[in-house]
C-alpha cells in the first residue's frame, strides 16, 4: 500500500513540475499589477516555461540555515564600525562608492543550474577583495570551483549553503575565474548562460538541469596562472544582524543575501518588491546586496541577481527593507579578506622601526647649505628659510596628508569630468591671467590662508575651503564664511584617517551625501564647528611652535555646534550636488565657472623652502609625500605658465602663504589630480533657463510663460517652506520677489537688438546646425527646443533634489529677484 501511495505522489509531482508556469502567463501578471502598489510586474520569461525550470534556479538554502542558528553565529559589532560614528547615509550604492571595482555591478548568469548561492558569495568576495586592495585586485573569482569543488557546501547545481561557501574561502581559498567562454582567470564558469532570442524564448527552456561537473583542480582558462598560487582567502565567516548590515557594507563592501521566492517575483520589472497577497512559495534564492535607499518613502535593499541582464531592472532589483520581507533581513552572510600573515606583521614591524629611525633625524633639506644648492640649480624660483633648521624630518611627513595622487592613477576616464553646459557661457578664449580673488572680490574666503597645525589634514582644509569659495560664488556673496575643516577631518571615516591623511575626492563625496557645517579658525568662535587644532605660528627666530610636539591625535566627532551655539547643527549643513575629477583641459573652465578647486601633488624635499617665483622640481630632489592645496588661478611669469595656489602652512610660509607651480607639464602630478563639486543651490538649476532664454519664452507663447511662472512658485514654496494656504502673491510680496513673467517681459524689450547674442547661445548649446542660426526664426526655434528640454530636467530636479537638499540650506536668495 505504501509503495502504491508513494508512486501516486511521484506521479502527481511530475505532472505538477512539467506543467507550464502559471505565474508567467499574462493574465497572472496583470493581476499582480492590480494588487501591488510599490512595484511593477512584466514579462521576463516565455509563458511556456515549465515550473521546474524556476525551481531548479532557486538553489539557496541560506534562509533555512539562518532559522536554525543561535545568536552567537551573528556578527553585531566590529571595531571598524566605531569609525562610522553611527552615521548611515539614507542612500548608498556600492557601484558609486567604489567606482574602480567593476565587479560590483557585474550581472552574471547562472544558466540552467541552481548555483545562485555560489555566484552570490564568490561575487561578493571578489568585490570585497577589490575594496580591500584599493583596486589592485579587480577581477571575478571562480564560481566554477566553488560550485563543483566544495562538496561540504551543498550539491552543486542542486543548491547549497552560502555560509558554507564563506567557510570554504577561509579553509581552501578560491581562484580567479570569469564568465562562460571568457577564458579569464584560472577557472572560468563552464555553465552556458540562458540567452533569450528576439521572440523571448530562453535558450535553457525545455533542457534538463546542468549536470554537476567534475572538480578540475587546474587552470584551464588562463593556463599561465598557477592553480595553487592563484587562491585568495578570507579570515572568517558570519551572519549579519539587521542592525549591522549597512555598517558592514559601508566598511567592507557587498554581501550575500538569501530570501524566499514567491510566484510573483519572477515577473519583477521595477520598483520596490513587496510580496503580493496570496503569493505561493517556490524556493530559496541567493543574490548580492550592494546598497539601499528609499523610493516613495518605502525603504529598500538594492540587489544584483544572477539571471542575466535581461531580467528585472537590467539584472538588479529592489526589495523592501526593515520588515524582513521574504526573510531577507535575517539571512545575510559575509566574510573578510585575509591580508594578515605572520611574516607580513614582522615585515611591517621592521618597517616601523626603520621609519622611526629615519624620521627622527633632522631635516637635511632645511639646512642653509642645502637651500644654497637649490638656488644654484633652479632658475624660475627662489628658496629661503621657512622653518628652523633643527626641525625633525617627521614633522614634514606628518603634514603631507593627501592621498589624492594615489587615486587618479587607478581610476578610469569615466570618473573625470570633461564637459559642462555651463562652460558654454564662458568667452571663447581663456584669459592668460586669472585670479579668483579679483574675479569675486566679495568672497573674502578665497584668499584666506589657513593653518592645518600639527595635523595631516591638508586634504580637509583644501576641499572645505574650495567648497566655501564655490558656495560664495554660487550665492553671489550671500554666503561668505568658512566651512568646517573640523567636521570633515574627524567626522568622515570613509574619507581617510583624520590627521593621518585622507582622500580629497571622498571629502567631496561626503559633502554631497552628508553636507558640511560652517566653522572658522582655531578659537575664533565662528560658525558651528570651528577648527580645534592649534596653529603653528613662527617666532622671531623662525622656529615653528609645533616642531617638537607629537602629531595631533584624532578628535572625537562632535555632532553639535560648539562655536556659535545659536546655530542648529542639522540646518547648518551645506551640500554639493556632485563630485568629480577634472581633466587638464577643463580645469580653467571649471574654476572660471564655479570657483576654486582642490589639487593634490607630490612634495619633494626642495618645496618646503619655496619663497617666490614659479616652482619647478630641482634636479635630484627626493620625494617626501602627497599634499593637498587650493587652486585659485593661473598666469604666465617670464614666459613660464603657472598655477596659483593657496597652501595651509600659515601665511608666513612661502609667498604670504601662496605659491606658484609650473602648469602644463604635470609638474609633480598636479595637472591630473584635481577635484571639485558644484554646490546645491538655486543658481545652477535655474540660471541656464534665465540667461539666454528669457526673451524666447516671452516671444513664444503665454502658455510657456505660465509654465515658467509655475516653476518659480514651486521653487519658492519648497525653499521658503510656505504653508499650503498662503497665496503665491503673498509670498512674492513678503519676500520682495519679482514675478518671473513680469521680469521676462521687461527683458524682451531688448530682444531683437541682442539677437546675435542669443544665436551664439543656441550654438553653444548645440541645439542644431550652427550654420543656420543666423536668422531670427532659427534662433528662436533652437532656443525654444532647449528650454523645452531644460524644463523637463528642472521640473524633475525640483522633485528629487530641491526637496532633499535646498530645504536644508539656511537661506535662499532667489536669483530672479
Amino acid at each position: 500500500m505504501a509503495k502504491v501511495l508513494f508512486l501516486l505522489l511521484a506521479t502527481l509531482l511530475s505532472v505538477y513540475m512539467t506543467e507550464q508556469a502559471y505565474f508567467l502567463q499574462e493574465d497572472f501578471i496583470e493581476k499582480i499589477n492590480e494588487k501591488v502598489t510599490t512595484w511593477k510586474a512584466g514579462v521576463n520569461f516565455n509563458p511556456k516555461t515549465q515550473i521546474e525550470e524556476f525551481i531548479k534556479l532557486l538553489g539557496s538554502k541560506g534562509v533555512q540555515a539562518a532559522h536554525k542558528l543561535n545568536s552567537k553565529m551573528y556578527k553585531s559589532e566590529d571595531e571598524a564600525y566605531v569609525n562610522l560614528f553611527g552615521r548611515i547615509p539614507r542612500k548608498f550604492d556600492a557601484r558609486k562608492e567604489w567606482r574602480r571595482c567593476y565587479t560590483i555591478g557585474e550581472i552574471r548568469d547562472q544558466g540552467n543550474c541552481g548555483s545562485c548561492w555560489a555566484l552570490a558569495t564568490s561575487s561578493a568576495f571578489a568585490d570585497r577583495l577589490c575594496i580591500a586592495t584599493d583596486g589592485e585586485f579587480n577581477e571575478l573569482l571562480s564560481a566554477e570551483e566553488l560550485t563543483f569543488c566544495c562538496h561540504l557546501c551543498g550539491f552543486g547545481c542542486h543548491g547549497g549553503y552560502p555560509i558554507k561557501a564563506w567557510d570554504y574561502f577561509r579553509r581552501h581559498g578560491l581562484v580567479t575565474g570569469g564568465n562562460y567562454n571568457s577564458n579569464e582567470g584560472c577557472m572560468p564558469y563552464r555553465v552556458s548562460p540562458c540567452i533569450r532570442d528576439e521572440y523571448g524564448n530562453n535558450s535553457c527552456r525545455g533542457q534538463p538541469m546542468e549536470k554537476n561537473h567534475r572538480c578540475t583542480r587546474m587552470c584551464y582558462g588562463d593556463q599561465e596562472i598557477n592553480f595553487v598560487d592563484d587562491h585568495r582567502y578570507t579570515r572568517d565567516s558570519y551572519y549579519l544582524t539587521y542592525g549591522s548590515i549597512q555598517k558592514d557594507v559601508i566598511i567592507y563592501g557587498p554581501i550575500e543575501a538569501s530570501f524566499d521566492v514567491y510566484d510573483d517575483f519572477p515577473s519583477y520589472k521595477s520598483g520596490v518588491y513587496v510580496k503580493s497577497e496570496n503569493a505561493t512559495f517556490l524556493g530559496g534564492h541567493a543574490v548580492k546586496l550592494i546598497g539601499w535607499g528609499e523610493e516613495y518613502e518605502v525603504p529598500y535593499w538594492l540587489m544584483v541577481n544572477s539571471w542575466s541582464e535581461d531580467w528585472g531592472d537590467h539584472g538588479t532589483f529592489k526589495i523592501r527593507r526593515g520588515t524582513n520581507e521574504c526573510g531577507v533581513d535575517n539571512s545575510t552572510t559575509a566574510d573578510l579578506y585575509n591580508i594578515g600573515l605572520n611574516w607580513l606583521k614582522v615585515l611591517m614591524l621592521l618597517c616601523v622601526i626603520v621609519i622611526s629611525m629615519y624620521t627622527t633625524e633632522q631635516a637635511h633639506f632645511l639646512q642653509e647649505n642645502f637651500i644654497t644648492k637649490i638656488n644654484e640649480q633652479v632658475t624660475t624660483w627662489k628658496a629661503g628659510m621657512n622653518f628652523d633648521p633643527s626641525t625633525p624630518k617627521e614633522y614634514f611627513l606628518k603634514l603631507l596628508g593627501s592621498k589624492g595622487l594615489q587615486i587618479p592613477n587607478k581610476i578610469n576616464s569615466k570618473m573625470y569630468k570633461i564637459d559642462d553646459e555651463a562652460y558654454n557661457r564662458l568667452p571663447s578664449r581663456i584669459p592668460s591671467h586669472f585670479d579668483a580673488r579679483e574675479k569675486w572680490r566679495h568672497c573674502s574666503t578665497i584668499g584666506k590662508v589657513r593653518d592645518q597645525g600639527h595635523c595631516g589634514s591638508c586634504w580637509a582644509l583644501s576641499t572645505s575651503s574650495a567648497f566655501a569659495d564655490r558656495l560664495c560664488v554660487a550665492t553671489n556673496g550671500d554666503f561668505n564664511e568658512s566651512l568646517s575643516a573640523e567636521e570633515i577631518t574627524f567626522c568622515c571615516p570613509l574619507c581617510g584617517n583624520g590627521c593621518n591623511g585622507g582622500y580629497p575626492i571622498k571629502a567631496w563625496e561626503h559633502f554631497e551625501k552628508f553636507g558640511l557645517v560652517t566653522g572658522g579658525d582655531y578659537k575664533s568662535g565662528e560658525g558651528c564647528e570651528p577648527y580645534r587644532v592649534a596653529p603653528c605660528p613662527y617666532n622671531k627666530q623662525g622656529n615653528s611652535t609645533c616642531a617638537s610636539k607629537p602629531i595631533e591625535p584624532n578628535h572625537k566627532c562632535v555632532e553639535k555646534c560648539y562655536g556659535n551655539q545659536n546655530l542648529d547643527f542639522d540646518q547648518d549643513h551645506r551640500y554639493t550636488r556632485d563630485y568629480y575629477y577634472l581633466t587638464y583641459g577643463i580645469i580653467q573652465k571649471d574654476v572660471m565657472t564655479y570657483g576654486p578647486i582642490e589639487v593634490s601633488f607630490d612634495v619633494y624635499d626642495d618645496f618646503p623652502s619655496y619663497k617666490s617665483g614659479v616652482y619647478v622640481r630641482s634636479k635630484n630632489a627626493s620625494f617626501l609625500g602627497g599634499h593637498s592645496v587650493k587652486l585659485i588661478g593661473w598666469g604666465v611669469e617670464n614666459g613660464i605658465l603657472y598655477w596659483l595656489l593657496v597652501n595651509s602652512w600659515n601665511s608666513q610660509w612661502g609667498d604670504k602663504g601662496l605659491f606658484k607651480i609650473r602648469r602644463g607639464t604635470n609638474e609633480c602630478g598636479i595637472d591630473n589630480s584635481t577635484t571639485g563639486g558644484v554646490p546645491a543651490v538655486a543658481n545652477y538649476l535655474v540660471m541656464p533657463l534665465i540667461s539666454y532664454a528669457c526673451s524666447v519664452w516671452a516671444a513664444a507663447s503665454p502658455t510657456k510663460i505660465k509654465k515658467l511662472q509655475i516653476l518659480q512658485n514651486k521653487f519658492l514654496r519648497i525653499c521658503l517652506k510656505a504653508p499650503w494656504f498662503m497665496r503665491n502673491s503673498q509670498i512674492h510680496n513678503d519676500k520682495d520677489v519679482t514675478f518671473i513673467n513680469k521680469w521676462i517681459k521687461t527683458q524682451f524689450q531688448n530682444f531683437h537688438a541682442n539677437l546675435i547674442l542669443y544665436s551664439d547661445g543656441a550654438r553653444h548649446y548645440n541645439l542644431g546646425n550652427k550654420h543656420t542660426t543666423d536668422s531670427k526664426h532659427n534662433a528662436l526655434n533652437y532656443l525654444y527646443k532647449y528650454l523645452k528640454f531644460l524644463w523637463q530636467k528642472i521640473d524633475e530636479k525640483l522633485q528629487r533634489i530641491l526637496k532633499k537638499r535646498l530645504k536644508k540650506t539656511n537661506s535662499i536668495t532667489p536669483i530672479w529677484a
